[in-house]
C-alpha cells in the first residue's frame, strides 16, 4: 500500500484456463479504489513501438508501505515498477501508469495561473 491508499500485489490465478504459462500476475488499485491488471504472465508486452514480447516470468518488490526504509517497486504516485522476463529470453525494468494518480495537465495549469493573475489584477485596482 502506498501513502495514497493504493495497494498492488503479485498475485496467483487458479481455474480451468490457468497453467504455469498465465498464473502469475501484478494487480494494484486505481484512484476509484477498482482493482487493474498491470500485467500478466502469458501476455503481451509493448517493449518499443511496435515490439511485443510474450512475458515468461514477472517479479515485484512488495511488502512495504513506503514510509519504513525498503525498496518498493510502487509508488505514492501510483507507479509501478516489475521486471519481466520474456520467452525469447530478453528481460527488462518497466514502470506503470495504468493507476498513477494524473498530474494537472498544462491548460489546468494554464487556467489556473490565468485566474490567480486576474484575481492580483482586481486587488491592485482596487487599491
Amino acid at each position: 500500500m502506498n501513502s495514497s491508499g493504493q495497494t498492488a500485489f503479485l498475485g496467483y490465478l487458479t481455474g480451468s484456463d490457468i497453467d504455469i504459462v498465465n498464473w502469475r500476475g501484478i494487480w494494484a488499485e486505481d484512484t476509484n479504489g477498482s482493482l487493474r491488471k498491470i500485467a500478466r504472465e502469458g501476455d503481451l508486452l509493448e517493449v518499443l513501438p511496435g515490439d511485443f514480447r510474450t512475458i515468461s516470468e514477472l517479479h515485484f518488490i512488495a511488502g512495504t508501505g513506503n514510509e519504513d526504509g525498503r525498496p518498493s517497486g510502487f509508488n505514492d504516485d501510483g507507479q509501478l515498477a516489475f521486471k519481466a522476463n520474456f520467452t525469447d529470453g530478453s528481460s527488462g525494468v518497466f514502470v506503470s501508469n495504468v493507476v498513477a494518480i494524473p498530474e494537472p495537465s498544462s491548460c489546468m495549469l494554464f487556467a489556473l495561473s490565468f485566474l490567480c493573475l486576474q484575481t492580483i489584477h482586481s486587488v491592485q485596482r482596487e487599491r
